[in-house]
């Protein structure tokens, strides 16, 4: 191991490469192509599952984004909790039948509005 002195790497440790040993690993490769083949192909099975997993993720990522479009935009969020609101008033007012309590929404402001409906 080296040190690097210079650069964006300085202060670390570079493996300096031995030509000898890669000419031995390459005699090797060239005389052991047997060998080599069945290693090839731990690999490439090896690449393909990492492939197939990736392919995995990313198509349950474009459903879970799809989910949040069209379940967790502002919009629906603002009708889910206007609907609540709704079930809630209505329960706590049941009784009282003079109050008519009106939620609208648009898709950009929700409003409330508390209305008796006694006339005088």
């Amino acid at each position: 191991m080296e040190p690097i002195t210079d650069g964006a790497f300085a202060g670390h440790l570079w493996a300096k490469p031995s030509v000898s040993h890669l000419r031995q690993l390459m005699r090797h490769v060239m005389t052991h192509r047997d060998e080599v083949w069945v290693h090839g192909a731990q690999v490439r099975c090896c690449v393909m599952s990492l492939i197939s997993r990736y392919e995995q993720a990313r198509t349950k990522g474009k459903a879970a984004r799809e989910t949040m479009k069209t379940k967790f935009c502002p919009e629906c969020v603002a009708s889910v909790i206007i609907e609540e609101l709704n079930r809630a008033i209505t329960a706590k007012f049941a009784s009282r039948a003079e109050y008519v309590f009106v939620f609208a929404a648009s898709s950009t402001t929700a409003r409330c509005s508390l209305t008796s409906c006694a006339t005088t």
